[in-house]
């Protein structure tokens, strides 16, 4: 049975690891931005998936702090291929309910049904993607633009995303070897290991590596250290959207019942 839609790779390298998307732009990209301020149609628009959004919700009583872009799109190291519009939408949970938690886990499984049901919209060709955000959660951007406002709340700065310094070569290492973690736990599945150790296994994997991400994240330059690097890495070449569907597929296989 084929299980996953990518090839069977060889084990990874640090040259199959590609860090030139990094890289930062001499400029803002000009089909978003315009005289540093966001293209009056596209804020139009945005504003309006964000209406629609919150139309679908049918909660009465939510406060709209604001509705911020960020993200690479709103900074100098934004990508053609791989960057997207973060579009996030920031309510004072507190205005529903006593229990924040329950809240926010209430909106990321609403706007994860949203952002795949509604994965066709883009905005000069980058996808939407959107994000509820508790009005007390730390967002840590060097990029942040309030559509409401229409302004820059925190205006993006190219010195502050610079890949000098970097070990890049620690940061293609640590990719490979996780990289490599990935496509070897895809085999031991494809090749009929029990399943609910490989869900296990690959659930560990899934939390390292978001531990990775965190590490340091509240010191320095958090959008350009090394643990987040690594993450985007992964992202961006498509290794936690393969160990996403190994749990998911994994999990499946082991609940089944034949």
């Amino acid at each position: 049975m084929k299980y996953f839609k990518y090839k069977e790779l060889d084990e990874a390298t640090p040259e199959d690891v590609d860090l030139k998307s990094f890289a930062p732009k001499d400029e803002l990209n000009k089909d978003i931005w315009e005289n540093n301020k966001l293209k009056p149609e596209i804020r139009k628009d945005l504003l309006s998936i964000s209406r629609d959004f919150l139309e679908d919700l049918e909660i009465e009583g939510i406060s709209v702090e604001d509705i911020i872009f960020t993200g690479s799109l709103a900074n100098y190291n934004w990508s053609k291929e791989h960057s997207d519009v973060d579009l996030h939408i920031v309510i004072d949970f507190s205005t529903i309910g006593d229990d924040r938690e329950l809240i926010k886990k209430y909106f990321d499984a609403v706007r994860k049904n949203w952002n795949k049901t509604h994965e066709d919209i883009t905005v000069n060709g980058f996808p939407v993607e959107l994000y509820v955000q508790d009005t007390i959660e730390k967002h840590t951007s060097s990029g942040v633009y309030s559509i409401l406002k229409n302004k820059w709340n925190v205006e993006p700065d190219k010195d502050k995303i610079s890949t000098d310094g970097l070990d890049k070569d620690d940061i293609k290492e640590k990719s490979a070897e996780l990289m490599t973690e990935i496509e070897d736990l895809e085999k031991r599945f494809s090749d009929g290991n029990d399943a609910w150790n490989v869900y296990s296994d690959a659930s560990d994997l899934f939390d390292r590596i978001k531990s990775i991400r965190k590490d340091n994240f509240d010191e320095g330059n958090p959008e350009m250290s090394e643990g987040n690097l690594i993450f985007k890495t992964l992202r961006r070449n498509g290794y936690m959207e393969r160990l996403l569907e190994l749990r998911t597929k994994s999990y499946d296989k082991a609940r089944s019942v034949k």
